[in-house]
């Protein structure tokens, strides 16, 4: 089937030699090169080389002195890095190992055929790009002459409808050529296909109202009416996914890829967590910091040479502070971690109980205090106040580089993770509308616009460049797509879980 094309071009040949022959009455056999030469002349494609400038549409090359006036001018294919056109020089080439004034230039040469071009289009000046990728539909810039052509555009225009006049300068294509855009009745887009027609209307009728991803689940069997303490803190940092993993199966995050092969100049932010918590663990084991920074250099975490060190004397005045702070609470002696088993209505909480000191329970971590890590004190704080065990202070501290929280005692502590767990039992069959990042700045914001502020954290934003905003978790994107979780409900549980926290917080100054 590939081959039929071209024999059928032989078919049509040998009937025209045929034929020929009929009108010619011969009857003499020939010979194989007369045969041959008539194929070879009948098969290949006429070749037409027409003069310049003989009528219709022309088609040539960007060369000088061709550019007489033109009713319409196309350029295709200005694409970034296309045009102006670069040459590689061989490496014998004096002049371009010394160029000097008065020396040819490619790029300047195609500017100044940029210019002639422009100046010959009378009616109409066609410009085409590549300004999108071909795989995920980013912008692309286009060559920088028609950029600079945008500029003087905007400089010298300002139109009546519109903000911008590039916007009515440049028309952008979908990526797909059965886009639906090309398709609405009066639009700047359009198509003649009707083939594309109907797989544009077969698109858009299979697509859709996506609708709720998840709207209610059964209830768990009764072993799940069983929580560690350890579950809870995890199902509150995130109760979407929480609920995806462990009760579907859905797991979204991607594997790690590839180790990174380059050598390392500075300390990204994993990698400045990984040496406070190395140096911090040493310090507090009683080897002292110095004693990890053998093993820091072996791990390849840290630059080589000065530079390696200069980082780590940064670091190392960060990790004394930490342990100033915890020396200062941390004193006395250590008490053994507590078995807890509490029955909360239907429900029962199991866990241990840790870094128990006379001063209180002691949390603490070396990067900034976040709304997960506050949800984490809050709930060991109230299985403290809750079991109270004897010579340990009811008081939980919050510790970072940053700041030092006192939790301070809780009345009715047991009330609180009553409701806690009342909400990790409904968020097993349903996704809650809460999310810790977007309920703090709810709750801590002026009571004027706490919504703005959840917004603020919820929705990404264009100049927060390396600011990753809550929306943007894979879970709450696969769960929420089809609808703004911002309602109620969400304003509801971040008041009644956040409320009692902050109203027992007691925030102090950062370790000293």
């Amino acid at each position: 089937e590939a081959e039929e094309g071209e024999l059928q071009a032989i078919r049509q040949a040998l009937a025209r030699l045929e034929e020929a022959a009929e009108v010619a009455r011969l009857d003499d056999a020939v010979t194989l090169d007369l045969v041959r030469h008539h194929l070879e002349q009948s098969i290949e494609p006429p070749r037409t080389v027409g003069r310049f400038l003989t009528g219709g549409v022309t088609f040539c090359a960007l060369v000088p002195m061709r550019s007489l006036p033109f009713r319409v001018v196309c350029l295709i294919g200005m694409n970034d890095g296309s045009f102006p056109r670069t040459q590689t020089p061989p490496s014998f080439d004096l002049i371009a190992q010394r160029f000097r004034r008065g020396d040819r230039s490619r790029r300047a040469d195609d500017r100044y055929l940029f210019l002639e071009t422009l100046l010959a289009a009378r009616d109409v000046l066609y410009v085409s790009y590549v300004g999108q990728g071909i795989r995920d539909n980013a912008p692309m810039p286009p060559s920088v002459l028609v950029s600079e052509l945008l500029d003087y555009a905007r400089q010298a225009f300002r139109p009546a409808h519109r903000k911008d006049i590039v916007e009515e300068l440049v028309t952008w294509h979908p990526l797909q050529a059965f886009s639906p855009r090309y398709f609405v009745p009066g639009a700047r887009l359009f198509s003649y296909s009707e083939e594309l027609a109907r797989a544009s209307g077969a698109a858009a009728a299979a697509r859709g109202d996506p609708g709720a991803f998840l709207e209610r689940l059964p209830e768990p069997e009764p072993e799940w009416r069983t929580v560690t303490l350890d579950r809870l803190v995890r199902f509150f940092r995130n109760p979407v996914r929480y609920l995806l993993r462990e009760r579907l199966g859905i797991v979204l995050e991607e594997s790690e890829g590839l180790i990174d092969a380059r050598e390392p100049f500075a300390l990204d932010w994993a990698g400045r967590q990984e040496v406070r918590a190395r140096l911090l663990d040493a310090e507090l084991g009683g080897e002292g910091a110095e004693a990890a920074i053998p093993a820091l250099r072996a791990s390849g975490i840290l630059p080589i040479g000065e530079i390696g060190q200069v980082l780590v004397n940064e670091e190392l005045a960060t990790v004394r502070d930490m342990v100033r702070c915890l020396q200062e609470l941390r004193r006395g002696r250590s008490y053994p971690p507590v078995d807890l088993d509490l029955a909360l209505g239907d429900m029962r909480l199991k866990g241990a109980l840790g870094e128990l000191w006379p001063s209180g329970r002691v949390h603490y971590q070396l990067r900034a205090l976040r709304a997960g890590d506050l949800l984490d004190a809050w709930i060991h704080h109230l299985c403290l106040n809750v079991v109270r065990p004897e010579g340990v202070a009811p008081t939980t501290w919050a510790i970072s580089s940053g700041a030092r929280i006192e939790f301070l005692p809780v009345a009715q502590p047991r009330d609180h993770l009553q409701r806690l767990v009342t909400l990790y039992w409904e968020g097993l069959q349903r996704p809650l509308h809460f999310f810790p990042r977007s309920a703090y700045a709810y709750a801590t914001a002026e009571r004027k616009a706490p919504i703005a502020a959840a917004r603020a954290a919820w929705e990404p934003h264009p100049f927060n460049g390396g600011y990753h905003a809550e929306k943007e978790d894979a879970y709450y994107s696969l769960v929420f797509r089809a609808e703004d979780p911002l309602d109620d409900e969400f304003e509801r549980l971040a008041e009644e879980i956040f409320e009692p926290l902050l109203a027992h917080r007691k925030e102090d100054d950062g370790p000293r």
